[in-house]
């Protein structure tokens, strides 16, 4: 596989999309590539059946903007980011703009998602990974690394 040149980055802004964002960054074969940064609207059914937006396009452009600025993705020199604000199903628009702008590499957050969780909810990753035209390079959940449980004894 050569360099990617174009690289999709969904952006869900929870801790394991901008995770997978730092991950990219520091990709030395991704130095260089345009970044395009998407951020697909959901919409949720309210009483009375109406749809509405979990975010509104402009703010979800603004966070896309924040994120990347926070990364140092606005400084002279470097090449810009796209941002990319879809309506509709998360792994559906990813797809599709995958195909659209031409990317040679998606790298996005999952959730790691288990059990009924996922049976409800599904996994966009999952999905993206089956049906994406380029390869998908996904990032889990850091582990946390917890406090070891006291024993009954108190030891």
């Amino acid at each position: 596989m050569q360099k990617p040149s174009r690289v999709l980055i969904p952006l869900d802004f929870s801790e394991t999309s901008l995770e997978a964002l730092d991950l990219a960054l520091a990709m030395p074969d991704l130095a260089g590539a345009e970044l395009l940064l998407m951020y697909v609207i959901e919409w949720s059914v309210v009483e009375g059946g109406m749809l509405i937006p979990w975010i509104e396009t402009s703010e979800a452009r603004e966070k896309l903007a924040e994120a990347a600025k926070g990364r140092g993705l606005f400084e002279p020199g470097r090449k810009a980011p796209r941002l990319l604000v879809a309506d509709g199903k998360p792994a559906e628009e990813i797809v599709q703009a995958a195909e659209r702008e031409g990317v040679d590499m998606i790298v996005m957050g999952t959730h790691g998602r288990r059990g009924f969780k996922r049976l409800v909810l599904g996994s966009v990753a999952e999905e993206v990974v089956r049906r994406a035209p380029c390869p998908v390079l996904t990032c889990r959940p850091r582990v946390r690394e917890e406090t070891p449980l006291k024993s009954a004894a108190g030891t």
